[in-house]
């Protein structure tokens, strides 16, 4: 064994960036078991293999074609590891591969010809290097292994077949250009590809194929050709071996597949070469040859996997998920069963433009069977052909290429990135844009509509927290193109135009200014609300939401929490911004706050929470009058002689004085402070809602409100009622559980309410004044009762009193603990923080100076909360004080931008908290959470799903009919007339066909 030389030639492939060194016709002896090959240039020369690693680093790619191979695998495999590990303990890598940071020399592909056992072919018909020939020229040699392993020798049996003229010279002339898949070298080379990708894709695990054939051209080449090398080495007794380990291909059924076309292709070959020798003989002779037409005939190769494909949609696509059969292996849980063979050939059918419209449809098709077709078509590589088929201008590839690219973003949202380059977002603007008035052009696609809806939510994931797509959208008007298609009567298109300018303007205070500077964008906007369309409606409060600070992130995300209102709007005056603010909250407000709907009123929540949020002062100065309002009304009722009226001789005077800014005329105190107070109450009213999700989340702002009221100097006016109770002592905390009227699943969303049963609450219709009961809420009762009844729900204040002198650590006392609620389902959230919760607290010299506050401690939750009632305030200055605060606020937001909230500059050197001898809240709540507001809305993710489900499921009994089969076919062809139509005046004939099919579809006769 030791005499038997072999060529050998060794290819080194680095990962990044390109380089390639080759071996020159080396003589190397039979690899041993020593670590070591014996070159031969002059003489034998030992090379270890531990001296190749270090000359050519890492990554790389190993190609050995030397009889037994296999030893050199199992021998790198151990100096990889030896040379892995030096370089761990020393902590550094190689100077070589300083461009490769991480990579490891474990990491390191190699091809091998055959095991170490093994030795190389020597027959006279292969080349010398076979193995190599695989690899660089796949179908040269694949052609020579068909004619040599011809299993009907049809060259020797029959000598009336053209094929038997077929020799191995002949195979090496066959015409045509490998990049030409016109030709038949071109399209031989074309099906190649796709017979290998497919058997890659249906034989190795998804994280290989992925990492082999998708991630770099070249290696996806190289490990295409492998696959050839297993078919031909084998049949030669050699098994080609790899790192990583490939299970072998060689005997898949779909090289019976490539064998046909390869059949097909040769048939005609005697015939294409007489025809080249006669072109190359007249211009020999210098005679004028007249092109005769090609003779060469297109295999039949994609239209009969194409069909096959369209079987599986058509029967195995529409089994029920229970009935089909489950793959062995799904990853994520991506794959609901096993997916069609032929997928990957559609995705090579697409090079076609013969085939091209067939395939997406069909493909569009199978999107549209769920998330999991979504993600398996994009594991594939879709993605790259769909993309560059933006730039086709073909009318008829329009609607399909809209369907495909919203089910696409519907799941993956991470192909925002993609979509904005080569600017592909322009195809689908351009169709959402309406054509100029007075023109008789029109979108010349059936239910244009559905399609510009679809393109209108392309647009909307392009903007959704993506600032560069915001602004690319801005650039090519797509904001007025949603504004004009609000004058549309079909509702999908309506909801995502409103929706689409939603996402554009979250967290940019740039596209917010064309509402706040435009008079009549904004009546436009506001009349979505009074649409008949529950989710027109839906969709315009979502839109306000984000144009006050919600946040537009899905509603698990924690990469923005919203807030910053309108934001930074330099173009109108600081009270015209307040104006605008809680202008728009109100008109929400009356528009739709006795809305039928609950996900009407959810989204009408949010909204209030983003004002809320910015003017947190205006509303507890409204909650104060409010409740004190009923406090002296219910002691007048009561039978109080000659009660305490707080509230009015207050308000009298703050509405009397008058802004002393010149610039910035004085505001109408009374109607902004009577618009909060309506907010408010609106918001109590919707926290005892009968559906259960409202309730929760109204109950969330509400109690943000009263847990600032109780905080705040209101407590130490005298006479009011709010001081009575924020005196009282607790002598052991009681933490209520608040439990939804309604069965929680497993994935935290209630379950229905069983009987309309509404939100249990603490009873509150008990008066000091009265002994009265009822079974349902009062918001005439005792302001004392409303609080107390907050306090326990939030563990704050139990019932009874102590000695307000006596200062009093209470123990840990066991509670039960609450269920926790996920967002989707519009949980409760307590505005009081827990131990976990990071504290902002005052500055070092503040909290020196503070000595004089009784501290009351709230041991369950490690709240320490600090209040003096030994002060007493004066309402009026305290409600200029409270509402001057937000308008600071505002001031550093409008000089900041959205992110001044979060500044901790100028006035907030005390960390944002008001100071002991201060009458405001602070610019951060001081015993409250302040990343409670705004609320997430989950309106957009919901109206997602829309184009997750599946839109083309045709029932049972049509598809066991054939005449529904048949008319579905003919509906398809219908359409893509309509689609290819020039002719506007015949686009009412097809349309009036088309309507009458689709009506004999869901015939019972169907």
């Amino acid at each position: 064994m030791s005499g038997l030389y072999s060529t050998t030639t060794v290819m080194v492939y680095p990962s990044q960036p390109p380089l390639e060194r080759y071996g020159s016709s080396t003589r190397v002896r039979l690899p041993s078991g020593n670590n070591k090959l014996t070159i031969d240039y002059t003489q034998y020369i030992p090379v270890s293999l531990y001296d190749l690693q270090e000359w050519l680093g890492t990554p790389c790619i190993y190609v050995w074609e030397c009889s037994g191979a296999g030893n050199i695998l199992t021998n790198f495999a151990k100096s990889a590891e030896r040379k892995d590990t030096e370089l761990r303990q020393a902590g550094s890598q190689p100077a070589q591969s300083a461009d490769f940071s991480g990579a490891t020399y474990a990491d390191a592909i190699h091809l091998a010809a055959c095991k170490a056992n093994q030795i190389l072919p020597m027959t006279p018909d292969l080349p010398a290097d076979v193995f190599t020939c695989c690899l660089t020229s796949p179908i040269e040699i694949a052609l020579r292994y068909f004619v040599l392993q011809d299993p009907l020798k049809r060259n020797v049996e029959s000598a009336r077949d053209p094929r038997s003229k077929i020799t191995v010279q002949m195979v090496m002339r066959i015409p045509g250009d490998l990049k030409d898949r016109r030709t038949p070298l071109g399209e031989l080379s074309w099906i190649f590809t796709a017979v290998t990708d497919t058997i890659a894709w249906l034989s190795f695990p998804r994280e290989i194929f992925n990492r082999l054939f998708r991630q770099d051209l070249l290696v996806a080449a190289l490990f295409r050709n492998f696959l050839l090398a297993q078919r031909i080495m084998t049949s030669y007794h050699c098994t080609p071996m790899s790192i990583p380990e490939l299970p072998s291909t060689h005997n898949h059924p779909l090289w019976h597949s490539w064998d046909l076309a390869v059949d097909a292709c040769l048939a005609q070959l005697p015939e294409l070469l007489e025809q080249e020798s006669a072109r190359e003989a007249a211009t020999t002779a210098g005679m004028t040859v007249t092109p005769s037409p090609t003779i060469y005939k297109p295999s039949f190769f994609f239209a009969q996997h194409l069909q096959a494909f369209e079987v599986w949609l058509e029967h195995g696509g529409n089994v029920p998920r229970h009935l089909s059969i489950q793959p062995k292996q799904s990853p994520n849980n991506t794959v609901a069963r096993v997916p069609p063979e032929q997928l990957p050939i559609v995705l090579q059918v697409l090079l076609s433009q013969a085939h091209r419209l067939r395939a997406l449809i069909l493909l569009s098709r199978f999107v549209d069977l769920g998330p999991w077709a979504v993600h398996l078509s994009l594991s594939i590589g879709i993605f790259p052909y769909v993309q560059k088929l933006l730039q086709s201008p073909a009318v008829e590839l329009k609607p399909v290429l809209i369907f495909i690219w919203a089910r696409i973003l519907a799941v993956d949202r991470t192909c925002q990135v993609d979509l904005l380059r080569d600017h592909g977002y322009n195809y689908f603007a351009q169709i959402l844009t309406p054509y100029p008035a007075g023109t008789n052009q029109h979108l010349v696609i059936p239910n244009a509509n559905e399609h510009r809806a679809m393109c209108a939510f392309i647009l909307s994931a392009l903007c959704r927290g993506f600032r560069q797509g915001q602004s690319a959208c801005m650039s090519i008007h797509v904001f007025e193109s949603c504004l004009a298609r609000l004058q549309e009567d079909d509702w999908l298109l309506k909801s995502w135009s409103v929706l689409c300018i939603a996402q554009m303007w979250a967290d940019n205070d740039e596209i917010k200014s064309l509402f706040a500077r435009d008079g009549d964008r904004q009546s436009q906007l506001i009349e979505t609300l009074r649409s008949t369309a529950v989710e027109v409606r839906a969709a315009a409060l979502y839109a306000f939401g984000t144009l006050l600070g919600a946040s537009a992130t899905p509603i698990d995300s924690s990469d923005s929490s919203g807030g910053g209102g309108m934001g930074a709007q330099l173009s109108i005056t600081e009270g015209k911004q307040l104006d605008l603010e809680a202008g728009l909250a109100f008109a929400c407000m009356m528009t739709v706050k006795e809305d039928a709907s609950p996900m009407v009123r959810k989204e009408l929540v949010v909204v209030i929470s983003c004002v809320v949020r910015e003017w947190r002062g205006w509303f507890v100065c409204a909650a104060w009058v409010y409740h004190e309002e009923i406090a002296y009304q219910a002691a007048l009722e009561a039978g109080h002689d000659d009660p305490t009226d707080v509230v009015g001789p207050a308000l009298e005077a703050w509405l009397r004085n008058q802004s002393d800014d010149e610039d910035e005329p004085s505001h109408d105190k009374g109607m902004l402070l009577s618009s909060f107070k309506a907010l408010f109450e609106t918001l109590q009213e919707l926290s005892v809602d009968p559906h259960t999700e409202v309730a929760l989340m109204a109950s969330t702002v509400v109690d943000y409100i009263v847990a600032l009221l109780l905080d705040s100097a209101f407590a130490r006016v005298p006479g009011s009622a709010i001081s009575r109770l924020a005196k009282r002592r607790p002598k052991a905390p009681r933490l209520a559980t608040r439990q939804p009227s309604g069965p929680i699943s497993d994935n935290g969303k209630f379950g229905q309410l069983n009987g309309g049963a509404s939100l249990q609450r603490t009873d509150t219709s008990t008066s000091i004044g009265s002994t009265k009961s009822s079974n349902g809420m009062k918001r005439s009762s005792s302001v004392a009762n409303a609080l107390r009844s907050l306090a326990s729900m939030t563990g704050l204040l139990p019932s009874d009193e102590t000695d307000e002198s006596e200062h009093i650590t209470t123990p840990p006392a066991e509670v039960t603990e609450e269920p926790t609620y996920t967002p989707k389902s519009g949980g409760y959230t307590s505005p009081y923080p827990d131990s976990s919760h990071p504290r902002t607290l005052p500055d070092s010299a503040s909290e020196s100076g503070s000595s004089q506050h009784t501290a009351r401690t709230r041991t369950i939750s490690g709240l320490a909360m600090t209040s003096n009632f030994e002060n007493p305030a004066d309402a009026l200055d305290i409600l200029e004080a409270v509402t001057a605060e937000d308008m600071e606020r505002l001031r550093l937001r409008r000089n900041r931008g959205t992110e001044a909230d979060a500044d901790h500059e100028g006035r907030m050197n005390n960390n944002g908290l008001a100071r002991p001898t201060e009458l405001t809240l602070g610019m951060v709540a001081k015993e409250v959470k302040d990343d409670v507001l705004p609320l997430k809305s989950g309106f957009y993710d919901w109206a997602v799903e829309y184009f997750r489900e599946p839109q083309m499921k045709v029932s049972r009994g049509v598809m066991r009919s054939a005449d529904g089969r048949h008319l579905i076919r003919m509906i398809l062809e219908v359409e893509l007339r309509i689609s290819s139509c020039g002719d506007i005046d015949a686009m009412p004939i097809y349309c009036c066909l088309l309507r009458r099919m689709r009506n004999m579809l869901v015939s019972p006769a169907i």
